[in-house]
């Protein structure tokens, strides 16, 4: 509840305290403080008239601080225009007027309560749904194609610890764009993948086929519900800005340009840590390039998240010892000389099971190298 009269919040203290857990600001600042401090919140009410902000800009701030919060206006500045400039800028969900009965206003919460709990169920069940669904294709498509999808593994760890570094809004959406940025990969030649990865001279042919990764991926994509943000970000990645990039912007047009930049820089210091730069020095060799390549910014952060190799040892493990977040340092193949599992693969549940499956059953080695955290040896 926000309002500028200190008696007016003490009321709804009362009011309300035994049936909502109530927190009060007397400003639009104080507002945001809290929600930022203390969110989310499920219904924020706010009055109109209110020195410094008002009760629109309030609201117009909390659209884009926490848009799922169900916002309502509690005026007594009742006008045509007010509230038509509320609905339509503020986006609220109740328009109430003073003085309010008790009735009302508990109806208008609990109508509200609702509404935010629709709104995160739902948000929720698609996030989740869209994910998991995301996940079992990836690892289909990686049997198919082990050398791409390793990587789309590998990238999908940068990108989230980027984002969540950076306090980016909509976390799920710049890791489904690391998960599937590989999915161009899929009509390519594995002779050529290996050769584009490893740095080898690519043919003019294999030249436009890698190029074409990006385009290919977003318009594989483009068609699916709630993924049109992701594809933009994959098929921007290899675009030049040379606007600074504004992190904390809620806009699609920038959360595209930050998922494209990031795609970049992970892409480009994946492609470089197989080629067996160090992280260090992969990052290093990045760093000389202008901005409008690799934003420096997010360069930055990559020095800071957890990387292949840094802190990790080599150890060859039995089957039967491998565990989640070790990293395959070898390429892995079966009897029939066909590659299983790449290099620089995370191990997962999945890894494991495949490597029973593919190579104990066939005639393979019975220990793999793997990197581990030098703290868990």
């Amino acid at each position: 509840m926000v309002d500028d009269e200190q008696s007016i919040l003490a009321g709804f203290q009362r009011q309300l305290r035994k049936k909502y857990h109530i927190e009060t600001a007397t400003s639009g600042h104080e507002g945001l403080k809290k929600i930022a401090d203390s969110g989310p919140f499920a219904v924020i009410v706010s009055d109109m008239r209110m020195p410094v902000m008002d009760g629109i800009t309030f609201l117009m701030e909390v659209r884009q601080t926490a848009p799922e919060s169900v916002r309502m206006m509690l005026t007594g500045n009742a006008d045509q225009q007010t509230a038509i400039d509320a609905i339509n800028r503020g986006a609220i969900f109740r328009f109430l007027t003073k003085p309010c009965s008790h009735e009302h206003l508990t109806g208008a919460i609990d109508a509200g309560i609702e509404q935010y709990r629709l709104i995160t169920a739902e948000k929720e069940l698609l996030e989740k749904t869209l994910k998991g669904s995301i996940n079992m294709l990836v690892d289909i498509l990686s049997l198919a194609n082990p050398i791409a999808f390793s990587q789309s593994v590998r990238l999908r760890k940068y990108a989230v610890q980027i984002a969540q570094k950076l306090n980016l809004f909509g976390v799920w959406q710049y890791e489904i764009a690391a998960m599937l940025s590989s999915v161009g990969f899929i009509n390519i030649p594995t002779e050529s993948i290996e050769k584009y990865l490893s740095g080898a001279s690519l043919s003019d042919e294999e030249k436009e086929m890698v190029a074409a990764i990006p385009q290919t991926t977003g318009m594989l994509l483009a068609n699916i519900p709630r993924l049109s943000i992701v594809a933009s970000m994959i098929t921007q990645r290899d675009m030049a800005y040379t606007k600074p990039l504004d992190f904390a912007s809620r806009e699609h047009s920038e959360m595209i340009r930050i998922g494209a930049k990031i795609l970049k820089i992970i892409t480009d210091f994946d492609i470089l840590m197989l080629q067996d730069y160090g992280p260090e020095v992969a990052i290093n060799i990045m760093a000389k390039h202008d901005n409008t390549l690799y934003d420096s910014t997010i360069l930055d952060v990559l020095t800071t998240i957890d990387l292949p190799h840094r802190g990790r040892v080599a150890r060859y493990v039995e089957i039967n010892e491998l565990q989640q977040g070790m990293i395959i340092d070898t390429d892995i193949f079966n009897a029939q000389g066909i590659l299983i599992i790449p290099k620089g693969y995370e191990v997962n549940e999945t890894t494991a099971e495949r490597l029973k499956n593919f190579l104990f059953k066939q005639g393979g080695s019975d220990t793999i190298r793997i990197l581990m955290h030098a703290h868990k040896e």
